[in-house]
């Protein structure tokens, strides 16, 4: 029998159901446990995460004390930013949770280490294919960064990376020329020979925003 549908006078046993007082207080309680049914299925969090309003990911959000929570972030990150909670309670400080959070919140993005670029020790940078990271959303990603990023570690760049897609074409030629000599002159001819082309197709661009301090 679902919660919602109950009825407690058949829970009861056969001598309570004779009762008029019984029948009365089981007829009473049915209404007041149907109201209870819709706000006890919050109590299943982690399988309708992506069904819960947004003013219930908040809540849960501080209950689970989500440091790098953005009350203004799309519904889908914030989703996602629960999912991923517990890992990135785990893994705080390592690359793995860093990454986490900006893959969440800006798309995707990758840390890598001062040794994987001959940095300086103790240093990293991200790169990111998605631009306005290093414009207008640059304050709230360090904001969000320095809640699980390693305090020991020192971010260098910002890097982001712009890939297109296209025809791009080039080529060169190659031209030559004989002229014969009579007793009386003429013009002379010309053959053209030796045309080549190339093609690319795929041309990437990289900017990267360095950070003192």
């Amino acid at each position: 029998m679902r919660l919602r549908d109950v009825q407690t006078a058949r829970m009861l046993p056969s001598w309570m159901r004779e009762d008029p007082c019984d029948a009365a207080l089981a007829s009473a309680i049915d209404p007041v446990m149907r109201s209870m049914a819709e706000d006890l299925t919050l109590l299943t969090v982690w399988n309708r995460i992506d069904d819960l309003p947004e003013s219930v990911l908040d809540e849960l959000a501080w209950a689970l004390s989500i440091e790098w929570w953005d009350a203004e972030a799309p519904l889908e990150a914030k989703r996602t930013i629960l999912r991923q909670s517990d890992l990135v309670h785990a893994k705080k400080g390592t690359p793995a949770a860093v990454e986490s959070v900006v893959s969440a919140y800006f798309g995707e993005g990758r840390v890598e280490e001062w040794f994987e670029y001959g940095g300086r020790p103790h240093h990293y940078r991200i790169l990111t294919p998605n631009a306005s990271l290093v414009h207008e959303n640059l304050d709230k990603f360090l904001a969000l960064l320095s809640k699980v990023a390693r305090l020991s570690s020192k971010l260098d760049t910002v890097t982001v990376s712009l890939e297109y897609r296209g025809s791009l074409y080039s080529g060169c030629a190659q031209r030559s020329g004989e002229r014969a000599h009579v007793a009386m002159p003429r013009r002379g001819h010309g053959r053209l020979r030796g045309i080549a082309v190339s093609e690319t197709e795929h041309v990437t661009v990289r900017a990267a925003v360095g950070l003192e301090g």
